[in-house]
């Protein structure tokens, strides 16, 4: 009798507590995720398609993007240059480092060196395309600022099209910032045609054999351990000064999210962005 009272007092407490807490609130602590449940100093979950902020952490202060830069880089290049266009390399470009071992005086497509800058993250590709479409990196510069202004991007500055560290600190943006460049760039066929291609083999040149490349956005790249079949494009970039920061864009039942991670490590920037597209995703289940 004792034992059936207590069981009584037990299926009260729970019908109490059902009244007290709905089903939605235990369904939520399952989709729950925490600041320091990221590894990255900054980080941002953004829905492309309501402009919503599904995640954040210090989503507005200002980091060193490294390669992400390249995203703004080839979203302008897509907007101002047909990709036919043949582009000739000048010794200036090569000043921060030959990733695509491009050569003063070398003729290829900006098709070829978009897929440089996406794939291997080039800097002497982001260089060339820059004097060739304004006529001196200064000049690229300048439209790089008020290209993202115009998008939104409040909190950032930058002073080179590669991502390289500038030793005054005038190289910066946010993590927000960054998806609000994202989400424009995404806008063009012909940038997700490069941001997209987990490998890419470029035409022989007057001075160069074909070249072939694999994308170190490896969630893009089947067969290793980072890949997600719903990631429709991404872009990473390192330096010292910046660490690892990634840009991912990822689909799955019709809606279409950007995570942008920055200051994190080498596979910290997949673990973490897998986390963050998990949980965003979740909450529009």
């Amino acid at each position: 009798m004792a034992k059936l009272k207590n069981i009584k007092k037990i299926i009260c407490l729970i019908a109490a507590i059902c009244l007290v807490f709905p089903a939605s609130a235990f369904q939520l602590s399952a989709k729950s995720l925490n600041a320091w449940d990221i590894y990255a100093e900054t980080a941002v979950v953004y829905d492309a398609g309501t402009g919503k902020v599904l995640f954040g952490k210090d989503i507005n202060k200002k980091m060193i993007p490294a390669s992400i830069t390249k995203i703004l880089t080839g979203m302008l290049t897509i907007e101002r240059v047909k990709t036919t266009d043949i582009v000739t390399v000048n010794r200036s470009a090569l000043i921060y480092g030959t990733n695509m071992s491009l050569k003063a005086g070398e003729r290829l497509s900006v098709d070829s060196l978009m897929y440089g800058l996406m794939l291997p993250s080039a800097n002497d590709a982001a260089n060339a395309l820059a004097e060739y479409i304004s006529g001196s990196q200064k000049a690229f510069v300048k439209l790089m600022n008020q290209r993202a202004a115009e998008i939104g991007a409040k909190n950032s500055y930058f002073s080179n099209a590669s991502g390289v560290t500038s030793r005054n600190g005038e190289h910066y943006t946010t993590a927000y910032d960054m998806a609000l460049i994202t989400r424009e760039a995404i806008r063009y066929d012909k940038f997700m045609k490069y941001f997209s291609a987990p490998y890419a083999t470029i035409p022989a040149t007057n001075l160069s054999s074909k070249r072939s490349y694999t994308n170190l956005g490896y969630m893009l790249v089947p067969g290793l351990w980072q890949y997600d079949s719903s990631v429709t494009g991404e872009k990473i970039g390192w330096t010292r000064q910046a660490a690892h920061t990634m840009s991912t864009v990822a689909k799955r039942d019709g809606h279409t999210l950007i995570c942008v991670v920055m200051k994190t490590t080498k596979d910290g920037k997949f673990t973490d962005t897998q986390k963050l597209l998990d949980y965003g995703f979740s909450l529009l289940d």
